[in-house]
């Protein structure tokens, strides 16, 4: 039910029909047509055809292009301490695989990671292609949270291709990522942390003054008529407190919205 993920998977399933054709393994291209077949459905379903009218598209061109950008730009952004940190955390559990695996691997390591990036940057391609967007932050979540998963797998890979090309055998991964993991976390964090974002600005005011805004509004709310147009004090500005607030328009959709369901209109102080 979502053209993302469906996207994914068959992306997944063509990389699959890559390997496994090879090997006279065609199974998989009866998964491989049913998630296209799927993904037809979808794509054909009516409600599709209705949002999609009211959308600028893109040529396939643009798509490729901006899509291809935008991996990066994220990359740039997702590959920091904390991202670092994940990884090191994981280190000790991907080391017992990398020991206990015993077959030649047979695809060189640049060419995993590669199509790590191409499978990412086909999931953006999707919600451009329809609309000329990325899509919100509970896309950009989906894009994520699958190159975390890829970066696990493409780091075992890794690592199983240099042990078995270099024998390197027994040299202490486990002590070694645990030491830079407690080094990483004491020294580098910083601001990149939500939780020491979230310590800031609880000791700095920033969220109780959020939250005193917040119950000063429904106060207001609960004396007043239903004719009358409540005017409200903008909240206390905050990186991780935040939403589509109402705006100065009475007319406008957020505030619309708080109409609909509290049953009082309601706009910010000019």
């Amino acid at each position: 039910g979502n053209h993302v993920t469906a996207f994914l998977d068959i992306l997944c399933l063509l990389l699959a029909c890559v390997i496994l054709l090879r090997r006279r393994k065609p199974l998989v291209l009866l998964s491989l047509g049913m998630s296209l077949f799927g993904f037809w459905i979808m794509y054909r379903a009516p409600g599709t055809a209705i949002r999609q009218n009211a959308l600028p598209k893109s040529t396939l061109l643009e798509t490729v292009f901006n899509s291809g950008i935008q991996t990066f730009e994220s990359l740039n952004v997702w590959i920091n301490l904390q991202y670092i940190c994940y990884l090191l955390l994981l280190l000790p559990f991907i080391m017992e695989i990398v020991k206990s695996y015993k077959k030649r691997l047979k695809y060189h390591p640049m060419l995993i990671v590669f199509a790590s990036v191409i499978i990412l940057a086909g999931m953006y391609c999707v919600p451009y292609y329809a609309s000329s967007y990325f899509g919100a932050g509970r896309l950009i979540n989906v894009v994520w949270i699958t190159f975390l998963i890829l970066s696990v797998l493409d780091l075992t890979y890794v690592l199983a291709w240099i042990d078995q090309s270099a024998e390197v055998k027994n040299i202490g991964w486990n002590a070694v990522s645990v030491f830079l993991c407690l080094a990483i976390c004491f020294f580098g964090c910083g601001k990149s942390s939500t939780a020491v974002r979230a310590v800031d600005e609880l000791s700095s005011g920033v969220a109780q003054r959020f939250a005193a805004g917040c119950d000063k509004r429904y106060e207001m709310m609960e004396g007043a008529s239903k004719d009358e147009v409540l005017y409200f004090d903008r909240l206390e500005q905050s990186e991780l407190l935040k939403f589509s607030d109402i705006t100065e328009d009475a007319g406008e959709w957020q505030n619309n919205h708080w109409t609909a369901y509290y049953g009082i209109r309601v706009a910010l102080k000019p």
